[in-house]
């Protein structure tokens, strides 16, 4: 199945990239017009305590980015390759994060190839998000795309359809999806349907201002779940708020997995490396808190916490730039909970600090 599945996932990125080339091709005369490059060059040292050994591992990124556009058409690349050393061994590889064609028609757009389909709106967790979902431990981390087309159909200036056939990194099936996304009344609201391994999920999120105070949700359910026979219902309620106009800014959000264990012994390991959104304990909660305390540096501190097992993640970064095209970020995540809870079984201490140059 293994073979099949990857097999059918080339052919499927093949195909898709060889329009995606001869698209570019096509109208690269109109797009030449209006060129743009730029990328980034990062190198970073993370260092990683367990059992009170320190493994420490450099790593340099070179990240291209490309794109083409005129009134009617766009293309985008956005590729990188690295070399890191883990242990005495030395890796590197290659990446397309991102490359489509983008064609912008009377009420519709058309995007083909491998792109972020970003949907919901939860910053650690996104129920809603089953393409691109966040990770809690690092949610500002740029996600990578998934390979396909995606069809945007206008109702309005805030009303439109998006309708959605991509790769299933994790079977052999492609995933489907179709959602309204509208605006009433100062709230954002949308509603879907889709499929992901041949199973029907269903959906809903909002986003509204409350005197100041955002609130966000987030709910789906899927009657089909293999792993359950009630179904699985994920809910996703947060807020945020900001002071000292807006250098200080709070986020919460609360995540229910009716899958999630009620008790520690009750833990399934092998569901986070499965499942998307995945949690071990049916309650989590999560917080952030960031201070800009001039306009060239930050400082923030979120907070991880599984409300079954009492255990935490607690992550303390710091942001500089040092000009218009350097940014020195530094990073320190500290893993608390006894041996067998979610965020005690990881390692001790994970550091991490890194240069990034922008051209």
């Amino acid at each position: 199945m293994l073979e099949r599945a990857t097999t059918q996932l080339i052919r499927t990125n093949a195909v898709i990239l060889t329009v995606l080339l001869i698209l570019a091709v096509v109208s690269f005369p109109t797009l030449a017009a209006s060129p743009w490059f730029g990328g980034d060059w990062e190198s970073s040292l993370r260092g990683v305590k367990t059992d009170g050994d320190w493994e420490w591992d450099p790593r340099t990124e070179l990240t291209l980015q490309a794109s083409l556009r005129d009134s009617n058409v766009r293309f985008f690349a956005d590729v990188s390759g690295w070399i890191e050393q883990r242990g005495e061994d030395w890796y590197s590889d290659a990446d397309v994060n991102r490359l489509y064609v983008r064609m912008f028609l009377p009420k519709v757009d058309l995007t083909l190839g491998k792109q972020q389909i970003n949907w919901g709106t939860g910053r650690a967790w996104s129920p809603s998000d089953i393409f691109n979902p966040p990770d809690a431990l690092n949610p500002d981390r740029q996600r990578n795309g998934v390979t396909a087309a995606l069809l945007t159909i206008s109702h309005g200036p805030l009303a439109y359809t998006s309708m959605v056939l991509a790769e299933d990194p994790k079977s052999d099936d492609l995933a489907m999806g179709m959602r309204y996304h509208g605006y009433t009344d100062g709230i954002d609201w949308s509603v879907f349907l889709a499929t992901r391994k041949q199973n029907p999920i269903l959906g809903g999120d909002l986003a509204m201002d409350l005197a100041g105070l955002g609130v966000h949700s987030e709910l789906t359910y899927e009657p089909d779940f293999p792993y359950d026979d009630g179904g699985r219902l994920l809910w996703l309620m947060g807020s945020d708020y900001s002071w000292a106009k807006g250098k200080l800014v709070w986020m919460g959000e609360y995540l229910y997995d009716s899958t999630g264990a009620k008790d520690p012994k009750d833990y399934k390991w092998w569901r986070p490396g499965v499942l998307a959104n995945a949690t071990l304990g049916r309650h989590s909660l999560f917080n952030q808190l960031t201070y800009a305390y001039d306009d060239f540096n930050s400082v923030s501190v979120h907070l991880l916490s599984n409300l079954v097992d009492d255990s935490q993640a607690l992550t303390l970064s710091h942001t500089s730039i040092l000009d218009t095209h350097l940014q020195w970020d530094i990073q320190a995540t500290y893993f608390l909970g006894d041996p067998g809870t979610e965020y005690g079984s990881h390692a001790d201490i994970m550091v991490g600090t890194g240069i990034t140059y922008k051209f």
